[in-house]
């Protein structure tokens, strides 16, 4: 399951994730849509609904709204480790592993940066959508991140 789908838009995913990955950032709507790679309009109308819900808040500096993540809030902090925790890929496939009955043997990390990883899956079931539950992951990233090989098992071995 994506962001997109729980909170019904991969903008306001995006946003989200943005904000509670920098909690003490300030945000122009310029700035944020220029991050998030959204239309100003757009951006904007996300953060009314945001600060509606009460995750953010907002100042005027000048003509300028600046907008930021409600602080001192147990639950707001709570609901940002959910979604960074939630976004993390190798937590998304660790997951996916343990629903579908799989063993995860090895994380490699591709290059020095990071910014490449293989996933080693082993079991005696093929899982069917495998290859669509890592396109759903990448899609997530700016270039693929996620490399998974599956390797088949026989029962009982």
């Amino acid at each position: 399951m994506s962001l997109k789908k729980i909170f019904g838009s991969k903008l306001r995913a995006d946003i989200l994730l943005e904000v509670f990955s920098n909690p003490e950032q300030d945000y122009h709507v310029r700035k944020l849509a220029a991050i998030v790679n959204g239309h100003s309009t757009n951006v904007s109308r996300e953060l009314r609904m945001l600060e509606e819900v009460g995750i953010l808040v907002h100042r005027k500096v000048g003509r300028k709204v600046i907008v930021s993540l409600k602080k001192d809030d147990p639950s707001i902090e709570l609901f940002g480790k959910w979604i960074k925790e939630w976004k993390n890929p190798i937590s998304r496939i660790t997951r996916y592993a343990s629903k579908n009955n799989l063993s995860l043997r090895s994380v490699d990390r591709q290059d020095e940066t990071g910014d490449s990883v293989l996933v080693i899956l082993e079991g005696s079931d093929t899982p069917s959508d495998l290859e669509d539950y890592v396109d759903m992951i990448n899609s997530d990233k700016q270039k693929p991140f996620l490399k998974a090989l599956y390797v088949w098992v026989p029962s009982g071995n």
